[in-house]
């Protein structure tokens, strides 16, 4: 049997859903109307999976990007994933959004330097998240001030690019230039379509959710 796993990622400004069979993508769909997931992200859902050729009683499980993020977006995809797992009693998975964010650097990158991905936390603050190459975290925060300083590049990660994603590192551009090695990689959100490696691991460790317990990770706005 085919593990299909449907992911949701509505923590950002961009909505997206995708399929994936084994951790590999299938089929996905992404809108980036501002404030619109309510009324899209279960449309692109069975889009998905008319594009995969999927009935729903086909998919194994069903993850969502759980935050940091923003509350509305995050409130909108728990619970279209919490209603669907509930729906056709399947587990829930909770993929961390800054994971996916740096993913998403990687990918777009080739792997050919370490990825910092940067939530903005208002206030001049961000979420931040650091992986290697090879994807494995080196660094992960609830929230700094943003700042070159305050990113503790060492000596090690200036050998290669230190490429900055996501709407953190856009938003705070001025206090992260500066410095050669670092390049802001603009146009970057969170996308369900890079969720699958990581939730297909869970999967298989079963790293479920309760659904009658599950909260996301909140970020103001």
């Amino acid at each position: 049997m085919t593990d299909y796993i449907l992911s949701i990622e509505t923590a950002s400004e961009s909505c997206s859903v995708a399929l994936h069979a084994q951790g590999v993508l299938v089929a996905t769909s992404a809108c980036h109307i501002p404030q619109a997931h309510n009324k899209v992200v279960v449309k692109m859902a069975h889009e998905v999976l008319a594009l995969g050729s999927i009935a729903t009683s086909q998919l194994q499980a069903v993850a969502v990007s759980y935050g940091p993020g923003s509350y509305t977006g995050l409130r909108i995809g728990l619970s279209a994933a919490k209603g669907l797992a509930y729906g056709l009693n399947i587990p829930l998975i909770t993929v961390n959004t800054l994971k996916v964010l740096a993913h998403s650097g990687l990918r777009s990158t080739g792997a050919s330097g370490y990825v910092c991905a940067l939530m903005d936390a208002r206030r001049g603050r961000a979420y931040t998240l650091t992986v290697d190459p090879e994807g494995s975290i080196i660094r992960e925060t609830t929230t700094i001030k943003v700042g070159l300083k305050e990113l503790h590049v060492p000596s090690i990660e200036k050998k290669c690019p230190f490429f900055l994603v996501g709407n953190g590192a856009e938003r705070y551009a001025s206090e992260l230039q500066g410095d050669p090695h670092i390049q802001i990689i603009a146009g970057h959100y969170p996308q369900a379509a890079h969720m699958g490696t990581l939730a297909y691991q869970k999967f298989l460790a079963k790293e479920w959710k309760d659904l009658a317990y599950i909260v996301p990770l909140y970020v103001n706005g």
